[in-house]
């Protein structure tokens, strides 16, 4: 998802005017041409609905190839709109399609995406296989870097006393939140896109992003304001904001979009004064590119300015710069941080605090899309990152990570929980602010599985699920192989829903909840599963060719005789009504007998009896008699060794004594249910047969 970073999805789908389509107006050819031009011009949302129109022109085509590469461009639009679910319903719409693997890197794709939608395992398994069979080094390596991230991804657990919780409604609107930075006690800065945001220029009404201000009342953050115009330009986006440690500086990037990519992006600042924001400026330095999210920090003794762009000398994406301050508005050359942090992907919101600098990258290995990772500088460089884990990081994108000393602090995030759709483009498309909490309270799940008899059931596993507005979000899962006991610490301030599962047995599903806890407390339960009910058989089905002999079962003589016994009446039923479904089929009915006894009296047996079917057919059910052909075949069809004079088992001559269809004329095949012979003893023991 190296470009995620630079996509700026809108919500307020009502205010993008692109040209809309109109049905029955416009050519196949005019539809796709359409969707490419949105495609290349970043515009996602309206590419799709081209693309989807243009694909309903052709999807009765069985043929058409065209088909497979308009759905694998809708699929890359929902990405980038970042609609996972939509988009992995796509890809793997396209996958089951494309036989000859024409879509090249298309499983890594998918993977990616499984990954986003939180299925590490179907990912694990594909990117698995990819890292050791991929053609090419740097997609073997890709696919590795993946692997790395999933399986870190679901072995890792959510820290202790770890609370991460939604700003709430006030804060969050139904459009995109971000860059959320609390320099000052009690007063909170963040982007916006809300509805409100809306300004008419040059003939077009445009949604722009924009700086707004919260203050904390009690525990929670309200008063929600938009800076003054000084600050918030309408002809621009702004895309994000911070403090200097003092709080008396405020640095922010404005510029303009492309569709919903960044185009330019540059650095301003702002200096308090009378309890508002002075005049806007630029800041003054080598910073060419597109520019994003500044933040001071300190370096060799020197106050610096972080920042993430994709000037030259980037590593590939947005890398991560500093800049050494000379004056109040002028800093010094910009130096990339190096290998070390930077990667082929996107680096992006550094935070410095206290020799740590945390930021996202989307390059190292991660839970899905954008994870927080954390790097200390020693004085002369900077220690390997390392991954912030479950709560901090999600399957989706999560980044702007700032906190205090003690541990508290904000985040933005698309991760499933925001607690509303957002203009119909998916649960996942728009960026919440939320609240990073660390708790001095613990609480922990004490849980003990059993069967109907109160005995231990070892082997168990379980899921621990947090629950937002009814939706589930970080699931914790832990196994016991050995015994039926579990421990795992909780959140406060949540509710759960408790999943057990173990072969054999009917899963179990509970609810509980840590709210309002005032002191540690523990949560004591003990699960009883029930045996699970025997699975019901499930039907298979063979493709009956023409000229092939398919055994009827079950159809069973007395010795000596070509009478039909009640046993076989069921599959003789069952060949009826093939005969009926299949109208046009003509078959051979043959019957076959073992070497035992004289090759002559063998054969006639066997016609008597293939007469014998054919005259219950025709009699019992009414099945014309010149669509039924009898031949007896004695024993001149054996289906093994035992010829005239060779000793066999009595289940190796039964082997040959059987009875068969054909089809001659009519389907070219048919579909049958597979059917198992039932073991039902002959009335006597023959002797020949």
């Amino acid at each position: 998802m190296k470009s995620s970073i630079l996509t700026f999805a809108f919500v307020s789908i009502g205010f993008i005017l692109a040209a809309q389509p109109l049905s029955g107006r416009h050519t196949f050819r005019q539809m796709k041409e359409t969707a490419e031009e949105q495609f290349a011009a970043n515009d996602y949302y309206n590419a799709i609905t081209w693309y989807e129109m243009a694909y309903d022109e052709i999807k009765s085509e069985k043929n058409n190839p065209e088909k497979e590469v308009i759905a694998y461009q809708t699929a890359l639009c929902y990405l980038q709109m970042r609609d996972y679910a939509k988009a992995e319903s796509k890809l793997a719409a396209v996958i089951k399609k494309d036989k000859d693997n024409s879509i090249k890197n298309i499983q890594l794709l998918y993977a990616k995406v499984l990954k986003l939608n939180g299925k590490y395992d179907e990912a694990i398994a594909i990117l698995e296989h990819m890292s050791r069979t991929a053609a090419e080094a740097d997609i073997r390596k890709e696919a590795d870097n993946e692997l790395k991230g999933a399986q870190f991804a679901k072995e890792a657990q959510i820290q202790e006393l770890l609370r991460i919780e939604n700003a709430g409604t006030d804060v969050n609107s139904g459009g995109k939140e971000t860059s959320p930075y609390s320099g000052k006690a009690g007063e909170l800065l963040f982007i916006s896109d809300r509805k409100n945001n809306v300004a008419e220029l040059d003939g077009k009404t445009n949604v722009y992003s924009r700086i707004y201000s919260a203050q904390l009342t009690g525990s929670s953050w309200g008063n929600i304001k938009a800076l003054d115009k000084v600050i918030n330009r309408d002809d621009f986006h702004h895309f994000s904001v911070s403090l200097s440690k003092d709080g008396n500086t405020m640095y922010f990037t404005r510029g303009t979009l492309q569709g919903e990519v960044v185009a330019e992006s540059k650095i301003y600042y702002s200096q308090r004064e009378n309890g508002g924001w002075g005049a806007a400026n630029e800041l003054k330095g080598s910073f060419s590119g597109r520019v994003l999210y500044p933040i001071t920090g300190e370096l060799f003794g020197n106050e610096v300015l972080f920042f993430s762009s994709d000037m030259e000398g980037t590593k590939g994406g947005l890398d991560l710069f500093y800049a050494t301050k000379k004056t109040d508005d002028t800093y010094d050359f910009p130096v990339n941080l190096g290998e070390v942090l930077n990667t082929t992907g996107d680096e992006i919101t550094p935070y410095y605090s206290d020799g740590k600098l945390y930021y996202s990258s989307n390059g190292l290995p991660g839970m899905g899309g954008h994870d927080i990772f954390v790097t200390i500088w020693d004085g002369t460089g900077w220690s390997k990152p390392q991954n912030m884990g479950v709560g901090y990081n999600s399957s989706a994108d999560d980044k702007n990570f700032s906190v205090d000393k003690e541990g508290n602090g904000f985040l933005a995030s698309n991760r499933i929980g925001t607690g509303k759709l957002k203009g119909g483009v998916g649960q996942t498309c728009c960026d919440d602010v939320w609240i990073v909490i660390k708790d001095k309270i613990k609480s922990s799940l004490i849980l003990s599985i059993v069967d109907k008899n109160k005995k231990p059931l070892n082997g168990a596993n379980i899921q621990i699920i947090e629950m937002t507005n009814n939706q589930p979000g970080v699931t914790t899962t832990k196994e016991n192989k050995t015994g039926n006991d579990f421990e795992s610490p909780l959140t406060l301030e949540r509710s759960y829903m408790l999943v057990v599962k173990k072969n054999g047995y009917t899963p179990d599903t509970s609810y509980f909840n840590t709210v309002g806890f005032k002191k540690s407390t523990n949560i004591e339960k003990t699960i009883t599963l029930k045996a699970a009910p025997k699975p019901k058989p499930v039907e298979e089905f063979v493709t009956v060719e023409i000229n092939q002999p398919i055994e009827l079962k079950n159809i069973l003589y007395d010795y000596d005789k070509a009478d039909i016994r009640p046993e076989s009446e069921e599959e003789l039923n069952y060949l009826a009504d093939l005969l009926v479904k299949y109208p046009d089929m003509v078959i051979e009915l043959s019957s076959h007998t073992d070497a035992r006894g004289k090759d002559k009296y063998n054969l006639d047996l066997s016609q008597r009896r293939a007469n014998a079917v054919v005259k219950w057919l025709t009699q019992k059910r009414g099945i014309k008699s010149d669509r039924l052909k009898p031949v007896g075949y004695g024993e001149s069809k054996l289906k093994n060794k035992c010829g005239n004079d060779v000793e066999c088992t009595e289940e190796e001559h039964q082997e040959n004594r059987r009875t068969e269809f054909t089809i001659i004329a009519g389907p070219k095949e048919i579909t049958i249910t597979k059917r198992e012979k039932r073991i039902i003893p002959p009335k006597e023991s023959p002797d020949k047969e």
